[in-house]
């Protein structure tokens, strides 16, 4: 039994945990523990609360002790972006895994206020969650210790004096470390009066270890009689190498003792910075507090000692950051400015300045309504106050009348912040300017171009008008050239030698193909004053009954013919026969050398608005170089003795389809055939 107790370092079996933390002496030193510290069990139930973090979270022990930390002190459902619960879980997580301290960064953790129903309110904390470990090396509770650091958080947000803020949290680490000398003297006493209580106070020491700060005992000759692991490790020396050794040797100064019990001075009247030595003699910043051993041997000294490098290093981060952010705003083109709760200019950068005419000395500290008298009647005020009141994030743009009667335009983008409003503006008169300027030429181009359109209308119907009068009266003429032609042949049958009978057929077949012509250029101009009437029209229908008509003309021809299913589209039924027809014949037309010949129709795209259709062959196609010319009136890329034809099939097929607002294209290869392209409106 008595091997087992000296083998106990840090705390009792399960069966026994709760007799320890239920004994009286032990519980008065850990709650009486300046720090805010609560002791947890591996399931997060809270074992053990200091009084200070009572006060800090504005709970009382016995509403909190044996539930559980979350349960507790759970996420603030105002701020649903809080992830204070989460990142809790992962540190307690990992030191349960790892049985090693771990340093949170800086977290906030909204609580409850008791006096407020469902209120949360703003804290920020700077956590350590440290193991303990049972002689078995498992963790058997976890000290958690938090830092209220809102105050230094708000002074930073604020744009406060940086020394002032310094010495805030400085003022606040002295308080707590006092209060811990204070205590752990109580400890070092207890251990030498309560033998008995040996495993409960060698507990203790295992706490202080745990601790984060360093803790020294020494004697009247500056010779050190205790310290804590954490002392040990902040100066780089083994374990128990500290013990007997001077004072001096670690602290660059001394620190005077000025009350018999202990001090309680202000750091500023008798605690600084001091300098700590590591054993290969580099030092580091330190804050120390010292108190005197509350015991019957009253020239022991106690000292609490803090390594500030990261302090310092974050410190010396923030100012360095503050001096980028300050540089950046005040070197921006747009023009920045903090307005507080009571209009005054909290900051402004040189932009802001010249922007409202002024210097800004002229414009700190003072009202909007001191510096622009009248704003508060404007539309630009009126939405300050309404992004103010509400904290409400707007983007908007404002014209401005300056005191001396000038006019400019801004762009406002207001954003709410704990001081009261960020505006960021941007000066935009010479964009207003031009966007007044192109409002106006576009209002003129507009109506030129409604007065060109109906100009142009007119023209086509004079032409239109003009071609289907000289179409119809160059067809009389024709008919007489023809039939004499035609008289003249009979009545010298068999007296006109081979050449003279050779001039009569070429007269009489040019005036049979300038027929075709004219006929097809009355088709075309009877297209364009054609009435339109829309319907829902079966393309599947018209193609199927194109196909039979023309397969019955051409039974002599081999055609492969390939169909896919077509939908129902929005159009004049007769026009766009009359597009199937055309491209149809004309694929049966250049494909006829081919055997055999194939000819498909289907459908290449549909975006639920337009449907493309295309009809593809294998035939003679063409060269892409002349693909322009291809919908144009008389337009042909062969030859008459070829391919017969007028050239005028293709260029109908575009003009009705722009008449129901659709668009004509083609893509060809010689000798590999051609595919023809036309978008309808899907029914």
């Amino acid at each position: 039994m008595e091997e087992r107790k000296s083998k106990l370092t840090i705390s009792a079996t399960k069966e026994n945990r709760a007799e320890l933390l239920s004994d009286r002496a032990f519980q008065r030193i850990f709650e009486s523990i300046v720090g805010l510290n609560l002791v947890l069990t591996p399931e997060l139930k809270i074992c053990a609360v200091t009084n200070s973090y009572l006060a800090a979270t504005m709970t009382t022990r016995h509403e909190i002790l044996g539930k559980g930390i979350f349960e507790v002190f759970p996420d603030n459902p105002g701020a649903p972006d809080s992830l204070a619960v989460s990142n809790f879980a992962r540190s307690f997580e990992l030191v349960l895994q790892t049985k090693m301290p771990h340093t949170m960064a800086l977290q906030r953790y909204d609580i409850r206020n008791p006096g407020n129903a469902g209120v949360f309110e703003v804290r920020y904390w700077s956590p350590i969650n440290t193991p303990i470990l049972d002689t078995e090396g498992n963790v058997e509770f976890i000290i958690h210790r938090v830092e209220d650091v809102t105050d230094f958080v708000a002074g930073k947000t604020a744009g406060g004096n940086r020394e002032k803020q310094t010495q805030l949290l400085l003022d606040r680490n002295y308080e707590m470390e006092v209060e811990l000398v204070q205590r752990a003297k109580e400890i070092l006493a207890a251990k030498k009066t309560v033998e008995e209580h040996e495993t409960r106070s060698r507990q203790l020491q295992s706490l202080i270890d745990a601790m984060p700060d360093g803790v020294l005992v020494v004697d009247s000759d500056h010779c050190i009689t205790l310290a804590n692991e954490q002392c040990h490790r902040m100066f780089g020396f083994p374990p128990t190498a500290l013990i007997d050794s001077n004072l001096q040797s670690l602290i660059r100064e001394s620190v005077t003792i000025s009350d018999s019990h202990v001090v309680l001075t202000k750091p500023s009247d008798e605690i600084t910075w001091k300098y700590g030595k590591h054993q290969d003699g580099s030092e580091f910043p330190i804050h120390v507090t010292c108190g005197i051993v509350n015991s019957d041997d009253h020239n022991q000294k106690i000292y609490s000692i803090r390594d500030l490098s990261d302090l310092h290093r974050v410190q010396h981060e923030l100012l360095e950051s503050e001096k980028r952010y300050h540089s950046v705003l005040d070197n921006m083109l747009e023009a920045a400015q903090i307005i507080s709760f009571d209009w005054r200019y909290l900051y402004l950068n040189d932009a802001a300045a010249r922007n409202g005419k002024q210097n800004k000395d002229e414009m700190l500290g003072h009202t909007l309504t001191d510096r622009f008298p009248g704003i508060d009647r404007t539309e630009m005020f009126s939405v300050l106050e309404e992004c103010m009141a509400h904290r409400l994030t707007m983007t908007q743009d404002f014209e401005f009348t300056y005191p001396d009667g000038s006019v400019a335009w801004f762009e406002f983008n207001i954003q709410p912040v704990p001081e009261g409003l960020f505006v960021l503006s941007l000066e935009i008169t010479d964009r207003k300017r031009k966007d007044e300027e192109s409002r106006i030429t576009n209002l003129l181009l507009d109506q030129m171009v409604q007065e060109r359109t109906v100009q142009l209308r007119e023209a086509n119907k004079e032409l239109e008008s003009f071609s289907y009068s000289v179409s119809h009266d160059l067809r009389a003429p024709l008919r007489h050239i023809h039939g004499y032609v035609d008289m003249l042949s009979r009545s010298l049958d068999g007296q006109l030698d081979e050449k003279s009978q050779r001039y009569l057929k070429v007269i009489s077949d040019s005036s049979i193909q300038m027929g075709h012509l004219i006929d097809d250029l009355l088709a075309f101009s009877r297209m364009g004053r054609q009435e339109y009437s829309e319907n829902v029209v079966s393309t599947d229908e018209i193609v199927n009954e194109t196909v039979r008509a023309i397969s019955a003309e051409t039974d002599t021809q081999h055609i492969n013919w390939s169909i896919g299913p077509l939908p129902q589209v929005f159009g004049d039924p007769s026009m766009l026969s009359r597009v199937f027809t055309n491209l149809i014949q004309n694929a049966v037309k250049y494909s006829r050398d081919k055997n055999p010949a194939y000819i498909e129709i289907g459908v290449e795209h549909d975006d639920g608005e337009f449907v493309t259709f295309f009809v593809r062959d294998n035939g003679a196609g063409f060269e892409m170089a002349y693909v322009h010319k291809l919908f144009g009136v008389f337009q042909r890329l062969h030859r008459q003795d070829e391919f017969e034809g007028t050239g005028i099939g293709l260029a109908i097929v575009r003009r009705i389809v722009n008449r129901h607002g659709g668009k004509t294209w083609a893509e060809g290869e010689v000798g590999k055939g051609a595919t023809f392209f036309f978008s309808l409106k899907k029914a």
